[in-house]
C-alpha cells in the first residue's frame, strides 16, 4: 500500500510540475547592458561590408627591399626595470590594412597576434608580450626573417607609490 501511495504522489507531483511548465509565462528577457566606454563585439560576419573600391596606382613600383627598413634584430632599451618585453607591429594606416596584414601574418604559420582596433596604438598587430629579452628577440627574430618590419619595446615597470 506504501509502494502505490508513493507512486500516485509521484505522478501528482509530475503531472503538477508539467502543467506550471507548460502554463508559466516566460520572463522577458532583459537586454545585458555594455559598461560605458566599451563597444560591442562584432563578428566580422556582422560587420557592413565596404565597398570594393580600386586602389590608386602607384606611379612607379619601387624594389621591395627599398619599401621596407633595415630590420632592427634587437631590442632597445635598458633591461633592469623592465616589466617585460613586447613585439608588435607599427600602427597601420586603416583597420583593413591591419586586417591584410593579421591575415599574412596568419599566413605565415603565426598564430599568436592580436589586431588593435582602438586606443592610442589603434590599427596596430600585438605580437607577443615576454618576460625577458632573449624571448622578445626570438620572436622579433621570427618575424623579421618572414618579412614583417615588427618591432620591440620595452614596457616599463608601474612604480608603487
Amino acid at each position: 500500500m506504501l509502494i502505490r501511495s508513493l507512486i500516485v504522489l509521484l505522478v501528482v507531483l509530475n503531472l503538477g510540475v508539467a502543467a506550471w511548465w507548460v502554463l508559466h509565462d516566460t520572463p522577458a528577457q532583459t537586454p545585458v547592458l555594455q559598461p560605458a566606454g566599451v563597444p560591442r563585439l562584432q563578428l566580422r560576419e556582422e560587420a557592413t561590408p565596404v565597398r570594393d573600391v580600386p586602389a590608386p596606382a602607384p606611379e612607379r613600383q619601387a624594389p621591395a627591399t627599398a619599401q621596407r627598413p633595415a630590420p632592427t634584430t634587437a631590442c632597445t632599451g635598458e633591461e633592469a626595470g623592465a616589466a617585460g618585453w613586447r613585439v608588435y607591429l607599427p600602427s597601420q594606416s586603416s583597420l583593413e590594412a591591419a586586417d591584410d596584414a593579421a591575415g599574412r601574418i596568419a599566413a605565415a604559420g603565426f598564430s599568436d597576434y592580436l589586431v588593435l582596433r582602438e586606443g592610442s596604438e589603434a590599427n596596430s598587430i600585438a605580437l607577443g608580450r615576454y618576460g625577458t629579452r632573449e624571448a622578445a628577440q626570438r620572436r622579433l627574430a621570427a618575424l623579421q626573417a618572414a618579412g614583417f618590419a615588427a618591432r620591440c619595446a620595452r614596457i616599463e615597470a608601474e612604480s608603487q607609490d
